[in-house]
């Protein structure tokens, strides 16, 4: 029954119980102090009024033997005389070998009690105190069976008398004072102690009441906000479309949502108490728990986390992809891991798909700009064929065409040469060269083909360079590319500058400078990019810069390009020396 209470009733008849015992419990303490001190007074005003009472009105001469007749008469009106306080019922008179000399009972005096302890320990010269009605000390025995008596609450007092000039107790008057009209008021005290701890208990049960309310309240709701935030947790967590694990760090399995059951193709309850290690391979499973244990040892807060790319196994044997993100919470020897698990399957699929298709898109890229320079080159070819066919007679129109055809294939021999380079990079054929004749070569080529018979040259070539180290069809390949590179940005007029040196730090250098468009400077990077190119659609592949950039790494050199809007362009291509060190860096 007790258990079916709610928290505040629970608190209430706790506290009223413990309230009211310790109520009860302090009245009764504070009591027995009241009542204590009410005996301690009274004694201390009987013994002291009987002592100086006695010591002012009688003599020793008057209580040297037991009195009798005439004589108990007469002393019995001094003893009247004595203002021995209130409420005295009862006057004995003992002498130092307990024979009562005097009595408010005549029939008492000359009697003797041996065995009196009262007397004995008065003698000592100590107001000896007894109570006597039932509950508290011993009694005396002719009190005890006095009918007047009965009933009343009586304190009796062996008081040692001293007179002057005497050395030892003389005699010992034994009195009974009536307490009851002090326990009357007794009474009234007790009633104002006991409504003002019920009071207060009462005012202080109110108070621990209000207190321990507002707190229950509180914490209703609280626990109300506990249970929305756990019912969002849980949503959120059954919503979520990636599979969500809470792992100990044994690797038991206490907690997986909907998303883990379709991954792994079986109920939460197959899942639940099972080792997450029994999701992977068995090429896994022995470090699984390691990985655990690490991560429990290393990661901190439920921030850090770490990823691991590994296979899940199904419930049903199949293995597939899995990307795994641990996190780790709580304090040490009691900490949760969080396992996101995301089936890679289809991510892996697209991502095949989308690199077939870039490859595609790159081979259609490929395919059209080079099928347009071939087109444009074997258009070309094809027109000038007919017209040698057709005035093949006239000997400075046949130079003409003839000069026309060998540019057209030396543009088609350069698209193919940037093709095979493209596809599978040559392997340099490092040997020694004449950087000065590889440049007078490739430019006088380039003028027999016409491609630079409308530009201004000017060749600056310094004498007797050092050999350089290089494979001689590469670096034609790259001189090729930049000098058509330069003519197709001067378009049909403009200078073109070659130069040739070595500087200061012994690197040996050439430049080739054009006058045309320039290139502005957040297009620097990107002119070396595979396909990439400035020119429109058909004019050229992108492929020239990105080559020659190739070439240049190839030979452990330095690519440099300066380069102004509408000042033109200069590239700068720098080579080590000498021979022997590129020799012994290419072995």
């Amino acid at each position: 029954m007790f258990s079916s209470f709610s928290l505040i009733q629970k608190f209430s008849l706790i506290c009223l119980v413990m309230l009211l015992a310790l109520g009860i419990a302090l009245n009764l303490a504070i009591n027995h102090l009241m009542e204590k001190n009410l005996i301690e007074h009274a004694q201390q005003m009987t013994a002291a009024v009987i002592q100086g009472e006695v010591l002012n009105e009688l003599k020793l001469a008057d209580l040297q033997k037991p009195q009798h007749g005439e004589d108990y008469q007469r002393f019995s009106q001094k003893i009247k005389h004595l203002s021995l306080g209130p409420n005295i019922e009862r006057i004995k008179i003992w002498s130092r070998d307990s024979v009562i000399l005097w009595a408010d009972k005549e029939e008492m005096v000359g009697l003797r009690y041996a065995d009196n302890h009262g007397i004995e320990e008065a003698l000592s010269g100590n107001v000896i105190v007894e109570l006597s009605w039932k509950g508290h000390e011993e009694q005396e025995a002719e009190v005890e069976l006095d009918p007047e008596h009965q009933g009343k609450k009586l304190l009796e007092l062996y008081v040692p008398i001293s007179f002057a000039g005497s050395s030892q107790v003389d005699v010992i008057f034994e009195v009974y004072r009536n307490l009851g009209p002090l326990y009357v008021e007794f009474e009234g005290q007790q009633q104002v102690v006991w409504c003002a701890l019920f009071s207060s208990f009462g005012l202080l049960f109110l108070a621990l009441f209000t207190l321990v309310l507002r707190a229950t309240r509180k914490i209703a709701a609280q626990r109300f906000d506990i249970l929305e935030s756990e019912a969002r947790y849980r949503n959120l967590i059954q919503s979520a479309q990636d599979a969500i694990l809470a792992v100990r760090s044994d690797g038991r399995i206490v907690l997986c949502n909907a998303a883990a059951e379709r991954i792994f193709n079986c109920s939460g309850e197959q899942l639940l108490g099972r080792s997450l290690e029994s999701l992977l391979p068995d090429s896994l499973q022995q470090s699984v728990q390691q990985v655990l244990d690490r991560l429990c040892a290393q990661i901190s807060t439920a921030r850090d986390f770490k990823v691991f790319q590994w296979q899940g196994v199904r419930c049903s044997g199949e293995m597939f992809p899995l990307a795994l993100t641990f996190a780790v919470s709580g304090e040490k020897g009691n900490q949760l891991i969080t396992a996101i698990l995301r089936d890679e399957t289809e991510r892996q699929m697209m991502q095949k798909k989308a690199l077939e298709a870039e490859k595609m898109a790159g081979v259609s890229l490929i395919a059209s700009s080079i099928g347009h320079e071939i087109n444009n080159a074997i258009s070309g070819l094809y027109c000038y064929a007919q017209l040698l066919k057709d005035k093949a007679h006239e000997p400075d129109f046949v130079s003409k065409c003839a000069e026309t055809m060998f540019s057209q294939s030396e543009q088609l021999r350069l698209h193919a040469s940037n093709l095979l380079s493209l596809g599978k990079p040559q392997t340099p054929r490092i040997g020694p060269l004449q950087l000065n004749d590889l440049l007078q070569k490739v430019t006088d080529l380039l003028k027999t083909s016409g491609l630079l018979k409308s530009f201004t040259l000017q060749l600056q070539l310094a004498d007797k360079l050092p050999s350089i180290a290089g494979d001689p069809h590469l670096l034609e390949q790259l001189i090729r590319n930049l000098q058509i590179n330069a003519a197709h940005a001067m378009g049909r007029k403009g200078t073109l500058s070659v130069r040739s040196g070595q500087r200061d730090d012994g690197l040996i250098y050439f430049e080739i400078e054009d006058t045309g468009t320039g290139i502005p400077a957040e297009k620097l990077e990107q002119i070396f990019e595979p396909f990439y190119t400035s020119k429109a659609e058909g004019e050229g592949t992108g492929l020239g810069l990105y080559i020659v950039r190739q070439v240049v790494e190839q030979h452990g050199g330095e690519l440099q390009v300066d380069s102004q809007p509408g000042d033109g362009t200069r590239f700068r291509v720098l080579f080590p020396e000498p021979f022997s060190l590129m020799k012994a860096k290419f072995s």
